[in-house]
């Protein structure tokens, strides 16, 4: 699909879609016009499915709103919720093939349970996402993420190849949601996860967690490039980037699994009863490195900490000149936290380190 013209689509019970290609080849979307689109139970301004690899690319402002869904009861007695979901863009692999979303364009999403500003899965390849428009997502109930993707990356492994999740973002974006938001979450189940940022981005969760900018790959490696402001609120945890990866050990195979973060923005994190992070790495067989700068300032009600980096059998090593400032209401509080069991954990701090707390309270914990 070609388009440069505007689009508005409107219902008021069921889905509406501005732009939807589906095959069982490669789709492809490209469009320059600007689309609002109202739908019921479910909306989507322009989205690309297909078979061997999906292409989403928008220059155009994006307005997209869902405003009916149901309410049903599960066997243990809790809510859950159908339809109400909104997605800007969106680009879907269904086999094998890369799913990409390349967008110049502001999005402005609004779903009555989960909001989406860009998706890109893959179910079996890698994923792709270039973002340089403002993105501003609310999810009222459930979710709210202004950049999801999840690649498998398995037909790169079977063949002895990596492959890859990667997000490059330059816009600000906004996450809102009730339970659970997100700026970015970056998922890869074999691959390596990239996620450069340099927009401001802002994650509230008036009921529950939230984080700033999330990446996750069971065997992959991880590595987070931020220089833009991250800002956190939440009523339970809150955390500004989080990476966890582990790799794997056995008998035949050995795949590590590094981390590294490097940032220069401001994060502040706050949770009003629950736990407080700025920027945590956590990963089994790999090494984690971190390259802090700007400043980074938590608040918690529970444990906050400012830096944590953790590796079972792999190295740490923090280099800081970032002005760190923490306080935790009831629990422990730490300015660095660094562990690991089996390897050499290193930190260098040239950056001021406030530290305040009712119980334990330490500045640079080396373990």
């Amino acid at each position: 699909i070609y388009n440069s013209g505007d689009i508005t689509v409107t219902t008021v019970e069921a889905r509406s879609r501005a732009l939807y290609a589906v095959t069982d080849g490669i789709a492809l979307i490209s469009n320059s016009g600007d689309l609002t689109v109202v739908g019921g139970i479910g909306a989507i301004g322009a989205g690309a499915a297909g078979a061997y690899g999906a292409t989403t690319i928008n220059t155009g402002d994006v307005s997209v709103t869902s405003t009916v869904y149901e309410t049903g009861v599960n066997y243990y007695g809790q809510d859950y919720y159908l339809g109400g979901w909104a997605y800007g863009l969106f680009a879907a692999s269904r086999a094998i093939g890369v799913a990409t979303v390349i967008n110049s364009g502001d999005i402005d999403v609004h779903g009555a349970t989960k909001g989406t500003g860009i998706s890109a899965n893959s179910r079996f390849g890698s994923t792709y996402i270039s973002n340089s428009g403002d993105l501003t997502v609310v999810g009222d109930i459930e979710s709210a993420f202004g950049i999801y993707t999840k690649g498998s990356s398995y037909e790169e492994f079977i063949y002895g190849e990596t492959g890859y999740t990667t997000v490059h973002n330059t816009g600000d974006i906004s996450a809102t949601s009730g339970f659970l938001a997100a700026g970015i979450y970056a998922i890869s189940q074999f691959g390596n996860v990239l996620v450069e940022n340099a927009g401001d981005i802002t994650a509230t969760a008036e009921l529950g967690r939230a984080f700033g900018i999330g990446a996750y790959t069971p065997y992959g490696n991880l590595d987070i490039v931020n220089i833009g402001d991250v800002t956190v609120t939440a009523s339970e945890n809150a955390t500004g980037i989080a990476a966890v990866t582990a790799g794997y050990s056995g008998e035949y195979y050995y795949f590590p699994a590094d981390i590294s973060v490097a940032n220069g923005g401001q994060v502040s994190v706050s949770s009003d009863n629950g736990r407080s992070t700025g920027i945590s790495a956590t990963t089994t067989y790999g090494d984690v490195s971190f390259e802090i700068s700007g400043s980074v300032d938590v608040a918690g009600a529970d444990r906050s900490t400012g830096l944590s980096a953790s590796s079972l059998y792999g190295d740490v090593a923090i280099y800081t000149d970032a002005d760190i400032t923490v306080s935790s209401g009831s629990e422990y509080a730490l300015g660095i936290s660094t562990f690991s069991d089996y390897g050499d954990v290193n930190v260098v701090n040239y950056g001021g380190i406030d530290v305040s707390g009712t119980s334990l309270t330490q500045g640079v914990l080396a373990r």
